[in-house]
């Protein structure tokens, strides 16, 4: 999901950092969600999703400005 969320969202800045960035990123979330309580992580997948959700929404609203 978290891969999902950061092609969705804009990027600035350098982009061959931006594209280690995006794929190390969730790998290193996984490692440690997986020594958080399950509660946490629920929270964590929850919230990525309400994440692309909101991007998904302000890409298509402003799309035409």
């Amino acid at each position: 999901m978290m891969l999902l969320q950061t092609k969705f969202t804009p990027q600035t800045g350098d982009n061959k950092q931006a594209k280690i960035m995006m794929y190390t990123m969730p790998i290193v979330f996984t490692w440690i969600s997986l020594m958080l309580p399950s509660g946490m992580t629920l929270y964590w997948f929850v919230n990525t999703l309400l994440g692309i959700a909101q991007q998904f929404y302000v890409n298509k609203k402003y799309k035409n400005a």
